[in-house]
């Protein structure tokens, strides 16, 4: 099968964290499940910030800073706060070159590129000690599984053999095989009344809704692609609010209810949704929602392997499977469905 090459230029807001060591060198991602490869390098000293002629193109488009309204976006040019840049090349099969004209393809090593980058990025920045985080800036739309690279970028394709892939068709002068990028994020989703604010802090102070903030920390955590935190909070806002229920019914104490909390031989979405509920209020979730318990349980699994293995995956009949942001997303809405039944049993 051929090889398409996609090598990626990633403009940074921030400085890498170099040492006198890092000339000349490179790490190498393996991704056996999509047979793909990723290198990253990052820029070399000495070498141009804005590399070839799409780099250089890049550097002088604008992008519109949101802010809050009504203040007007601020447009500032690439080049004015672009201070480092990242390297990635990946390789991936594919079953013949025009594929890469499709773009569920192209978005296949897009993810790869960004994964490999924020790995390398992650590493750097704890072996630099570094609490600030170091990240390629991206947006993933849970309502279409679309993939957005925030931080500019540019990106080339070729052939093994060097030749250009025409990703993008053809003009006179040949293949059209390069592309850049450049998207601003947008600061705030949604809207909220005063009233709706003013409430909130009439009955509960200086801080929101404990579980609801995780709920949305998870969904803000699979948008910037952090899947792997949006299931600790996950696991997180799912033991909150099952504790509040209980504490809600007032059988905290009840020596049937420690012994359902205590039991080591059912999973944590058997305690806390079925065994629990059963004997406060005699329901259950995998009876009243078999479809989301279930997701449930597969969550608090993943959230297992990331807690102990540090990274998130499903174990399948093929084999470990990562969690990607689509499933994560799906994650998300079962908490969300499976805390507001328990809310409805036990309401505060």
């Amino acid at each position: 099968m051929p090889i398409a090459i996609a090598e990626f230029q990633f403009y940074l807001p921030f400085a890498l964290p170099r040492e006198s060591d890092w000339a000349g060198q490179r790490v190498e991602f393996k991704f056996v499940a999509e047979d793909a490869v990723a290198r990253v390098n990052a820029l070399e000293r000495g070498e141009p910030l804005f590399i070839d002629k799409a780099g250089e193109t890049l550097s002088a488009q604008f992008v519109d800073r949101a802010l809050s309204p009504p203040s007007p976006p601020l447009r500032v040019a690439v080049r004015d706060f672009t201070v480092d840049r990242l390297r990635v090349e990946v390789r991936g099969t594919v079953s013949a070159a025009g594929d890469v004209q499709r773009g569920d393809v192209r978005n296949a090593f897009y993810v790869l590129a960004i994964r490999a980058a924020n790995a390398f990025l992650s590493h750097a920045r704890v072996a630099a000690a570094s609490p600030d985080r170091m990240e390629i800036d991206v947006n993933f739309d849970p309502s279409s599984s679309n993939t957005v690279v925030l931080t500019p970028m540019t990106v080339i394709w070729t052939a093994e053999d060097g030749a250009s892939l025409p990703v993008y068709g053809s003009v006179a002068g040949g293949p059209l095989n390069v592309t850049g990028s450049v998207w601003a994020r947008r600061l705030s989703r949604g809207t909220a009344s005063f009233a709706a604010i003013g409430n909130a802090v009439r009955r509960l102070g200086e801080f929101p809704d404990i579980v609801r903030t995780l709920l949305l920390d998870a969904e803000a955590y699979v948008i910037a692609f952090h899947v792997s935190e949006a299931l600790l909070v996950l696991g997180a806002a799912c033991e909150i609010a099952s504790d509040r229920y209980i504490d809600g019914s007032g059988r905290a104490r009840d020596h049937a209810v420690k012994a359902a909390l205590g039991r080591t031989n059912i999973t944590f979405a058997e305690r806390h949704f079925n065994a629990v509920p059963s004997l406060i209020h005699g329901r259950s979730l995998g009876q009243d929602d078999a479809r989301n318990f279930a997701l449930i349980e597969r969550m608090y699994r993943a959230r297992n392997n990331v807690a102990h293995e540090g990274y998130p995956y499903e174990d399948t009949s093929g084999g470990k499977v990562a969690v990607t942001p689509r499933v994560a997303t799906e994650f998300i809405e079962a908490c969300r469905d499976a805390i507001a039944w328990l809310d409805e049993l036990s309401p505060r």
